[in-house]
């Protein structure tokens, strides 16, 4: 901009403000406040510098009903079948008027009502697929429900599916209660997201997206959220208070079997095996005779009979002869999850044995005891104590049991032959397979979820299994402060340490969540305190509980994230960045990370804030939170925005939303597509979607378990700060000019709009790429892909002491047109009045 204009000497000069790129968001401070480059709001936005649209997401999990007509929260049961009369389309929205009244009250709706009959093709209205839709009231006689495309006052009805119902399918997927990321340890590249439905979970692949059915136990099922881990090889699935899921793809070994020719039952002996009635199993590697002739035990077999908790069988063709398996042969894979070991926990026997119990053979130790029912081939066992002189140097060492029986126990020892017997019977060995240095050992204990962290799993211990494997029983403790541990490598036994895991002594706090920290120190965060456990990697005995600090606890566990030595999450106030120095001392408690926008942090719903979600990806703590639409407004029903925190910017870059208020995010992983990782999007009833997925401003996306795709234009939306010019005399505003290049891939035209404060003025359209660009006199129309354009215009002297541009998306159809670039702006004004007056 020229610093004078061009037509009087005399005239006062123009004064010029503006900014040649932005760092992020500011709302604590007034508009006129901010320093350059920060910005009152982005929405759907990313800062690098430049400020720019975010990328579309990609539906990526496709269907993941077995049904077309899952049952969605909320809904309405019908009476009866009601026929549609007429039916119409204005503004993306269908009205459907019925033959008689409906008779569902007003308050009753928004609900969800099925519209046709899903299991036939046929569409009952033109143009609209039949299935469940969230439906409004109209009035006594007519509903209406979203469905994106092109008005018309009359469209046609289907005269035999045109019709409302209410269809119950009890095996349809309804939504997802929860997912995790499950990385194949046979593979570098085979990643997953498992999400668990209703009545099953479906394994997503991160590399074609192809699906896969888990299936859990016979007559299980979820009906609230869960949590879900992967740890040890496998996936557990958490469920609160009863007794959780797990699933092993690549299988157990099965430690005996045998067949009865004349039932043709094969009997499987498998530690734990976690199977019910019906499930599927799929046996390999069982070593089987041909003479006499048997039936071959290998292949995928339906369970008949659970005899205990370490066997089952199926039945395959009778034969001539029984047969007893070779020993610790074949592997048992089962076709989905099975039960996690349940009931009171035999404690492990102890031994102590003479010295001339032992013997070795080439490795292989033999121990001879008396009455053992509890160790078994796979176990561990340890040697506490012994004065037999070879086994001194193998004291508080583990070994892993090959076999054992009542009498005897093997394992492998790099220890000097012995001749079994030769000892002097006057020594000693003792040993066991595990020791409890608390109360006792425990089966996992019905957690709402667990943390892996140096080789054990660690839970909330607020139940008390007991019963048995076929009849397990959960009794709530009544306590919500205690922590308990599993063994190392050992998910199945449970180390309950009296006193010195309960976090907080029964004060008014309790306990949010677990979170590994560096080296063997874990953060414990309670609701109103941090606490940190230190010394994990040793036995038990070994740990300390430490208070950190009271100034500030946790609201939603799945907030935490971590970024170095910084630990970032939510609480009452807003989100924190909490830096440890050292494990006694951190920095950051003075006040939130979130204070520049604490406008949003206020409109977070404070009864499903429990529900966030956050991750760290590509330098940014992204938050889903459950945003109300304004202060009090309590009308969220989920995590339907993200708040981003730019780390390079030490900012707020972006309030994302997604364009449907029941898009509601459950989940954000960051997982490997190829050789990359990608953030990941689950939401609660339509599936894995795939952040920065495409280049145009388009979000594809699906809330509905049947896979149905909708579309919507990106709301993005960039407010400037209040350009004040060091000023804070009234002005008239001039000009603006913005420097912008367009996205590579699409043409751009977005909306400019202007307001001022005292005297306030409305945020008023100015002008649009389209109108500047004008095809009719024979110009593009819209900035071209990847073309660089400075657009000047004027903004018709508005007054006021400072003003804000707003950038926003341009809509055409349904669409929203381009992602550009903007790199700059300035703002031209002149001094309105230069006497001392008092103006109002």
């Amino acid at each position: 901009m020229a610093s004078y204009r061009s037509f009087g000497g005399l005239d006062d000069r123009p004064l010029i403000d503006g900014d040649t790129g932005f760092v992020g968001i500011n709302q604590r401070e007034r508009p006129s406040q901010l320093k350059g480059g920060q910005v009152v709001l982005s929405k759907n936005g990313r800062i690098d510098g430049y400020w720019q649209p975010r990328k579309g997401i990609d539906l990526k999990s496709g269907q993941l009903a077995n049904s077309a007509n899952p049952l969605a929260l909320p809904f309405i049961v019908l009476d009866s079948v009601q026929t549609i009369s007429t039916a119409s389309r204005t503004s993306n929205v269908v009205t459907i008027n019925l033959s008689a009244a409906h008779g569902i009250a007003s308050l009753d709706l928004p609900a969800y009502i099925t519209l046709g009959t899903p299991s036939v093709a046929t569409q009952p209205i033109t143009g609209i697929d039949a299935g469940s839709y969230l439906m409004s009231y109209v009035d006594a006689d007519s509903l209406s429900f979203a469905n994106v495309g092109t008005d018309s006052g009359s469209l046609t009805v289907n005269g035999t599916y045109g019709k409302i119902a209410t269809i119950i399918d009890n095996n349809a997927v309804s939504a997802i209660y929860g997912s995790c990321l499950f990385s194949n340890p046979a593979s570098n590249l085979d990643e997953s997201i498992i999400v668990a439905t209703n009545n099953e979970a479906k394994s997503i692949n991160l590399f074609n997206y192809s699906i896969t059915d888990l299936p859990y136990p016979t007559g299980e099922n979820v009906s609230t959220s869960v949590e879900m881990l992967q740890a040890f090889d496998r996936v557990y699935l958490f469920r609160d208070g009863a007794r959780a899921f797990e699933y092993i793809p690549q299988g157990r070994n099965i430690l005996t079997s045998g067949y009865t020719s004349t039932t043709g039952v094969v009997n499987i002996n498998l530690k734990d095996h976690g199977l019910k009635v019906g499930d599927s199993v799929t046996i390999s590697g069982i070593t089987f005779s041909a003479t006499p002739p048997t039936a071959d035990p290998n292949g995928t077999h339906t369970v008949t009979t659970v005899a205990d908790a370490d066997n089952f069988r199926y039945v395959i063709a009778t034969g001539s002869g029984d047969e007893t398996y070779t020993a610790a042969t074949g592997l048992m894979v089962a076709a989905g999850f099975t039960l996690v070991p349940a009931g009171t926990y035999t404690q492990p026997q102890y031994f102590n044995i003479g010295g001339n119990k032992y013997g070795v053979t080439n490795g292989l130790v033999r121990f001879e005891v008396a009455g053992n029912t509890t160790i078994v081939a796979g176990d561990t066992i340890r040697i506490t104590d012994t004065d037999v002189t070879i086994l001194a140097n193998v004291i508080g060492e583990q070994y892993t049991v090959t076999s054992a029986t009542a009498t005897d126990i093997y394992f492998e020892a790099p220890l000097p032959n012995v001749t079994f017997g030769s000892g002097t019977g006057s020594d000693f060995i003792e040993f066991g397979s595990r020791f409890s240095i608390g109360l006792g050992f425990t089966h996992m204990p019905a957690p709402k979820y667990g943390v892996y962290f140096q080789r054990r799993l660690w839970c909330p211990y607020f139940y008390e299994p007991a019963g048995t494997s076929a009849s397990a029983t959960y009794t709530d403790r009544k306590l919500r402060d205690e922590i308990c541990a599993s063994d190392i490598l050992d998910s199945s036994t449970f180390d309950s340490i009296a006193s010195q895991f309960r976090v907080t002594a029964g004060i008014a706090d309790y306990l949010v969540a677990m979170h590994p920290f560096y080296e063997d120190n874990m953060l414990v965060f309670n609701r109103n305190s941090i606490h940190m456990i230190t010394g994990t990697q040793g036995t038990l005995s070994d740990t300390v509980l430490r208070e950190m600090t009271r100034e500030v606890g946790c609201v939603a566990r799945k907030s935490i994230a971590t970024k170095g030595n910084m630990i970032m999450f939510l609480s009452d106030d807003g989100v924190y960045a909490l830096d440890f120095v050292d494990q006694y001392n951190l920095r950051g408690t003075e006040e939130p990370l979130s204070k520049a926008i604490q406008p949003f942090i206020d409109r977070i719903n404070k009864g499903l804030a429990a529900n966030s979600v956050a991750i760290y990806f590509d330098n940014r703590y992204f938050l889903a939170v459950p945003l109300d639409s304004a202060l009090g407004a309590n009308d969220a029903q989920g995590n339907n925005a993200i708040l981003v925190f730019n780390m390079k910017n030490k900012a707020w870059e972006s309030i994302d939303t997604f364009g449907d208020n029941d898009f509601n995010i459950t989940n954000l992983l960051k997982g490997q597509a190829e050789e990359r990782n990608e953030l990941y999007i689950v939401n609660s009833n339509g599936g894995v979607h795939l952040a920065d997925a495409n280049e145009t401003a388009q979000d594809n996306y699906s809330i509905s378990t049947t896979g149905s795709e909708l579309q919507a234009a990106i709301d993005y939306e960039l407010q400037t700060r209040g350009y004040t010019f060091d000023d804070y005399g009234r002005k008239k505003f001039k000009k603006a000019t913005i420097q912008m290049q367009s996205g590579d891939f699409n043409a751009s035209d977005v909306d400019f709009l202007f307001s001022t404060e005292d005297p306030d003025s409305e945020n008023t359209f100015i002008t649009d790429i389209a109108t500047m660009l004008d095809p009719n006199i024979g110009l593009p129309g819209q900035l071209d892909g990847g073309e660089n354009a400075d657009f000047s215009f004027r903004l018709g002297n508005p007054r006021g002491v400072y003003g804000v541009l707003t950038i926003k998306r341009k809509i055409v159809g349904s669409t929203a047109i381009g992602r550009p670039k903007v790199t700059s702006i300035a703002i031209e004004s002149t001094k309105t009045n230069g006497q001392t007056i008092t103006q109002y």
